[in-house]
C-alpha cells in the first residue's frame, strides 16, 4: 500500500508525540540544560534585530563590544526566520521554540521518507528510514540543540539528486541545490557533512543516469550548487568574521574532545528504555549513537549481494559517516583538517552520527523490501504481523522514558522592568562564573534569555565559542567590586552591573553589595524582587 506524504506527516508526528512525551503537553516548559535558553535567545534575537536593524543581524547582544557574536555557533537562521512571525505576533519564546523542535522530528521523518519511498517503491521502507533518521536515540541525545533536530533538508536534497539524475530537468537540479543551501542555513555542520558525502557519492549516483540525460542532470546539479554558493556565501564570510575573534580550534581538541570509538555505536542516553541501564557505563553526551539492532541487521540484509551502485553509494555514506565520527582514530578527519579549513571550527565530529543515521536508514529500507518480498513469496500470510512486529521492534528499541521539563517564565524580571526606564548602556550580569564553576553551573545562558525582555549589550555571552579577550577578562570581572573588575568593566564599556542574589548565595551576596556600598564610583539601586531573593543594579560611574 503507498502512503502519502500527508499521511506520512501524520504519522510522523505522532511519533513525535509519543518520543517527545510529555513535551506535547507542556509547550512553556523545556528540558533542564541551558542549550534550551541558548536557543531561545538565538530566535529571539534573530526576530528582534529584523524589524529593528536587520544590517546588524550577526552583532548580536553578547560578548560586547566585539561584533559577529550570534555566529561564534550556529546561528539558526532558517529557524529563526520561520519563528519569527510568532515572536512578533507575540508568542512567548519557548512555545516558538517547542514548535520549532516538533518540525525538526516530523519534517526530518518525512524527508528521509520521501527519499526512501522513491528509492524502494516501499511506503514501509520510507517510514522505517524516517523514523531511523528522526527518533534514534542520537536525536534524542541532542533534544536541546536545535540545529541538530533540523536535518530533513539532507534527505530531501538527496531526493532531488535523485530525480535530478533521472529526469535531468533543471527545476529539479535547483531544487538540489535550493534544498542544500536550506540546510547550510538550518545546521552549518550539517551542510558540511552533507557536501562531504556528495562530493564522494555524488558521482556514483549521476553514474546511473541514463546517458541521454546524464549531461543534462549533471548541468542541473551544477546550477543547483552555483545556486547553494550564491545563498550561503554571504552567510559563510559572517562566518569567516567570527573565526577572527575566536581564532581556529586546536587540532588535539577538534580530534580529541567529542570523538567516538565502535563502542558509543551501542549506546544510548540513560532515559532509553530498553538499553539505557545497560549502556550507562558508556553513555557519553554527544556520544551515543546507537541505530538499533534491528536496524542493523537489515542493513546487512540491503547491503547483501547482489549490490547496485545507488547502495554502493549510501554505503559509501555511512561508512565515511562513521569514520569521521571516530576523529582521532579515523582515517579521513585529520586529513579533512588540516586541509579544509572549515573542518577546523567543527567541534563535535561525532555529530556526522546524522549521516550516518541515513546511510543506515536508506540501506534498511532496502534490507526492509528485501525481507517483504521474501515473506510475499514463501509466507504470505505472515505478512501483517512480520511488518507489524518489526515496526514495534524499531520503535520499542528507540522508545525513551519521559524527561524532567522545567517551566520558563514569559514575562520580565523586576530589575529588567526597571533597566527599560534607564538611559543606554551595556550591562555586565553577576556574578560571571569561570572554569570548572562555569562548567559546572553555566549562568551565562539564563542571563541571555533574560536578555530577550530588554536586549542590552552584555559583556556576558554563551556560545559554542568564546573570544580570548572575554575569557581572559572573566576572572577579573568576577572580583566586583574590586578596582580591577571596575577598571575592566570600564574598558569594555559597560554602564551598569546587574548582581543576583540567587546565583551568588545569600552571604557572597551580602558580601558584595556591601563593598559595593563602600565605594563612591558606584550608584547603587533596588533592591529588586526575584522570587525570594533579590537583584541589585549599579551604575559605574567614569
Amino acid at each position: 500500500m503507498r502512503i502519502s506524504g500527508l499521511k506520512a506527516t501524520g504519522i510522523f508526528l505522532l511519533l513525535t508525540i509519543v518520543f517527545t512525551w510529555p513535551q506535547a503537553i507542556h509547550w512553556l516548559s523545556v528540558p533542564d540544560f541551558m542549550d534550551t535558553y541558548f536557543s531561545m535567545w538565538r530566535i529571539s534575537w534573530i526576530a528582534h534585530q529584523l524589524t529593528s536593524d536587520p544590517r546588524h543581524l550577526f552583532d548580536a547582544n553578547i560578548f560586547y563590544p566585539l561584533t559577529h557574536t550570534l555566529n561564534y555557533s550556529d546561528a539558526v537562521l532558517l529557524e529563526g526566520l520561520a519563528g519569527a512571525p510568532l515572536i512578533w505576533a507575540g508568542v512567548p519564546a519557548v512555545l516558538v521554540y517547542n514548535l520549532l523542535i516538533f518540525i525538526g522530528f516530523v519534517a526530518s521523518g518525512l524527508g528521509a521518507f520521501l527519499l526512501v519511498r522513491d528509492l524502494t517503491r516501499s511506503s514501509a521502507a520510507g517510514l522505517l528510514a524516517g523514523t531511523v533518521f528522526a527518533f534514534a536515540p542520537f536525536r534524542f541525545d541532542h533534544f536541546v540543540h536545535l540545529e541538530i533536530l533540523w536535518a530533513q533538508w539532507i534527505p530531501l536534497s538527496l531526493w532531488m539528486l535523485h530525480r535530478t539524475v533521472r529526469s535531468g530537468r533543471w527545476r529539479d537540479g535547483l531544487l538540489t541545490g535550493v534544498f542544500v543551501a536550506l540546510q547550510g542555513l538550518s545546521c552549518v555542520y550539517y551542510v558540511v557533512f552533507l557536501a562531504t558525502v556528495l562530493l564522494v557519492a555524488g558521482p556514483i549516483l549521476i553514474s546511473t543516469a541514463e546517458r541521454t540525460v546524464r549531461w543534462r542532470a549533471v548541468r542541473a546539479l551544477l546550477a543547483g550548487a552555483v545556486l547553494a554558493a550564491v545563498v550561503l556565501a554571504p552567510y559563510a564570510r559572517s562566518y569567516a568574521a567570527a573565526r577572527a575573534d575566536v581564532g581556529e580550534r586546536e587540532r588535539v581538541v577538534a580530534m580529541l574532545g567529542f570523538s567516538v570509538g565502535p563502542k558509543h555505536y551501542l549506546a544510548t542516553p540513560n532515559n532509553n528504555i530498553l538499553y539505557g541501564a545497560l549502556t550507562r557505563s558508556i553513555s557519553v553526551h554527544e556520544k551515543r549513537l546507537f541505530m538499533g539492532f534491528l536496524v542493523m541487521g537489515l542493513v546487512i540484509v540491503g547491503l547483501w549481494p547482489p549490490l547496485n551502485r545507488v547502495r554502493v553509494a549510501y554505503a559509501l555514506i555511512l561508512i565515511i559517516a562513521i569514520d569521521i565520527s571516530f576523529a582521532q582514530r579515523s582515517l579521513l578527519f585529520g586529513w579533512l583538517y588540516d586541509n579544509v579549513l572549515i573542518y577546523r571550527g567543527l567541534r563535535v565530529p561525532a555529530r556526522f552520527g546524522q549521516i550516518a543515521l541515513l546511510g543506515a536508514g536508506v540501506l534498511a529500507g532496502f534490507g526492509l523490501t528485501r525481507v517483504i518480498d521474501w515473506i510475499q513469496h514463501n509466507r504470505a500470510a505472515w505478512m501483517k504481523p512480520a511488518v507489524a512486529a518489526m515496526a514495534g521492534v524499531v520503535i520499542l528499541e528507540y522508545l525513551m522514558f519521559p524527561q524532567a521539563l522545567i517551566p520558563i517564565e514569559t514575562k520580565p524580571m523586576a530589575v529588567t522592568e526597571w533597566l527599560r526606564t534607564q538611559p543606554a548602556g551595556p550591562i555586565v550580569n553577576l556574578p560571571v562564573l569561570y572554569g570548572a564553576d562555569a562548567a559546572a553551573r553555566p549562568l551565562e545562558p539564563l542571563y541571555q534569555y533574560e536578555s530577550t525582555f530588554h536586549w542590552r549589550p552584555m559583556f556576558n555571552g554563551y556560545s559554542g565559542n568564546a573570544p580570548g579577550r572575554y575569557v581572559l577578562a572573566k576572572p577579573t570581572v568576577a572580583t566586583f567590586p574590586a578596582e580591577g573588575a571596575l577598571s575592566t568593566l570600564r574598558q569594555f564599556g559597560i554602564a551598569f552591573a546587574i548582581v543576583h542574589e540567587r546565583h551568588y548565595g545569600r552571604e557572597a551576596y551580602r558580601n558584595v553589595i556591601t563593598a559595593a556600598a563602600a565605594r563612591s564610583d558606584l550608584i547603587g539601586y533596588g533592591p529588586f524582587a526575584d522570587g525570594e531573593f533579590e537583584v541589585r543594579a549599579y551604575r559605574l560611574l567614569k
